[in-house]
């Protein structure tokens, strides 16, 4: 499996074969299971945790779920000095029961995974007792449960709810918004008998940090 570092329409002035330009294409869908949040900073030799990259690839994510792609959203450092995580504290943060490699590939395969600028926030999305990355149906409408734990007792200033039609090509949109909680519960009653939609958080903390989750 793979995650995209740094996806982009254009690369160095040339136009690829960008997988947004081309047809959905489920060998690709079972490759992919993440696209990167932030990426680098690539040359940074800092060591002290304080510099965080500006680069923003998460409209690429909401590009991929409407195209009906099945990703998650990764964080990379993208290091070329040997700095290893210490430029800055954001991380690719991974839900799994003990740290083995089994679990670990686990994980990353079914996208039980997000991306956080917040080295010790954790994230709990659930539909039911379905986490990020699972995919769940019903005869029910979907309620959808977030709870926001910061191990430094930070708030976070906003929570909002994404979601959108998988495969619709239409980009997902906000459906419901938290402002100063960390606790977010909401029934989507407009979701149609036979559709499939998928839903994933984006967290504001009071001092600026961005946590996004894969999507359900």
């Amino acid at each position: 499996f793979c995650t995209l570092a740094h996806p982009s329409l254009y690369w160095a002035d040339k136009h690829y074969n960008d997988i947004l330009n081309t047809p959905y294409a489920a060998f690709r869908d079972s490759a992919i299971v993440g696209s990167v949040f932030r990426n680098g900073l690539a040359f940074s030799t800092t060591t002290d945790y304080s510099e965080y990259p500006v680069t923003d690839y998460s409209p690429y994510y909401r590009q991929l779920l409407a195209k009906g792609y099945h990703v998650g959203i990764s964080y990379d450092h993208d290091n070329h000095n040997t700095t290893f995580g210490r430029n800055n504290g954001g991380r690719l943060v991974i839900m799994a029961p003990s740290l083995t490699e089994a679990n670990l590939y686990y994980a990353m395969r079914n996208m039980h995974f997000y991306a956080s600028e917040d080295w010790n926030t954790r994230m709990d999305l659930k539909i039911n007792s379905f986490i990020m990355g699972d995919s769940t149906s019903g005869l029910t409408y979907p309620t959808i449960n977030f709870v926001h734990n910061d191990l430094d007792g930070e708030l976070a200033d906003s929570i909002k709810l994404w979601s959108g039609v998988e495969g619709s090509g239409i980009l997902p949109v906000i459906l419901a918004v938290g402002k100063s909680m960390n606790t977010l519960s909401f029934t989507d009653n407009t979701m149609a008998p036979g559709s499939n939609k998928y839903y994933f958080i984006e967290v504001v903390q009071n001092d600026g940090d961005r946590i996004i989750t894969s999507p359900i």
